[in-house]
């Protein structure tokens, strides 16, 4: 398991793009879960959950079915 708190928060976008380029391909080649806090808009491209927090609590879930 892969935990990233703001892994793109200081990086221009496409820097930061290529990290979750690399994220996404050790997802699906070394089959490792990545654990992401972001606040990053362009995150949401790689993610199959998606949890956002508002208040400490859960205030919005979203799976890849609905992603895609």
């Amino acid at each position: 398991m892969l935990i990233a708190d703001e892994p793109t928060s200081d990086l221009d976008s496409e820097t930061g793009r290529q990290i979750l380029q690399l994220f996404a391909r050790l997802v699906e080649e070394e089959g490792i879960t990545v654990l992401m806090a972001s606040h990053d808009p362009a995150s949401d491209d790689f993610a199959t959950e998606i949890y956002e927090l508002q208040d400490g609590s859960i205030a919005n879930h979203t799976s890849q079915s609905q992603l895609n």
